[in-house]
């Protein structure tokens, strides 16, 4: 099953009925692939967190200089908004920016629905949708017959549920005031930058600082699950982390069975001199 687009854009502006927008001419290959199909909008003010508001189709794409313009037509409101958080974009994460431009996973999206379906009918076609690491099910209707479906079952949300949606650092928790989000990152211990689709004990649950300093090296787990620093560490995180975390030991999930995978930790710090 293909992925799903989504675009970036504000309410306004996907509230009208075609709509011309501008991206860096990087993602000329993105207007390549999907031409012809339906493309979800919404807005992302953190990496990998969405509100979807709008479906539309991607008709004709132009260059325009170093840039790239994509041309939406029959753009259809949602009926109500619905938060939904992907796996995300790893070489975006490094910059703490919203994404431009993401997609929805095979396992994130049950697909779409007949095109013979009537709008009528599909304004009546229930969809079910769980965002990333919170734990109430949204229903509702969704123009246009897309259908999301819960994610349990997924690397990501298996991870978030073993450590219980708490950084494994800080066990820190925190939500969005309308309780739709919660902050976290979830990262293969051995390879912190690759997809992954393995068992809870192969990835840690980490709030968005404590995860760039794992990928980059600045974080390690030792042995006994100890905290390691990398001696290049600034001061003002070595202070943060004996703020967080003043033993300096990993916050283990309750399950011994998910405990992280320590081969794996020892590959991932002699990748950095530890």
């Amino acid at each position: 099953m293909k992925t799903k687009l989504i675009v970036r854009t504000d309410f306004a502006a996907a509230a009208q009925s075609e709509l011309t927008l501008r991206f860096p001419g990087i993602y000329e290959s993105h207007a390549i692939d999907r031409m012809g199909e339906d493309i979800v909008f919404g807005q992302s003010d953190v990496p990998g967190i969405w509100r979807l508001h709008a479906i539309g189709r991607l008709e004709s794409w132009a260059r325009a200089g170093d840039s790239v313009d994509f041309r939406f037509v029959d753009i259809r409101p949602l009926p109500e908004s619905i938060t939904i958080v992907t796996e995300g974009d790893p070489e975006s994460d490094r910059h703490f920016t919203p994404y431009m431009i993401d997609t929805l996973l095979p396992e994130e999206m049950a697909g779409l629905l007949p095109g013979k379906l009537g709008l009528e009918q599909a304004l009546q076609t229930p969809i079910v949708t769980l965002a990333e690491g919170y734990g109430e099910v949204i229903v509702g209707s969704l123009v246009g017959g897309l259908h999301f479906e819960a994610q349990g079952k997924t690397f990501f949300h298996k991870v978030a549920a073993a450590y219980s949606q708490r950084c494994a650092i800080s066990h820190m928790r925190q939500s969005s005031i309308d309780g739709l989000a919660q902050e976290g990152v979830v990262i293969g211990i051995d390879e912190p930058f690759v997809r992954h689709e393995g068992a809870e004990r192969d990835g840690l649950f980490l709030s968005s600082s404590f995860a760039f300093a794992y990928r980059y090296g600045l974080l390690a787990i030792g042995d006994d699950y100890e905290l390691l620093r990398h001696q290049t560490m600034e001061a003002e995180m070595r202070m943060f982390l004996e703020i967080a975390n003043r033993k300096a030991m990993l916050r283990l999930p309750e399950d011994p069975a998910h405990w992280p995978d320590l081969d794996a930790a020892r590959r991932h710090r002699n990748k950095f001199g530890y």
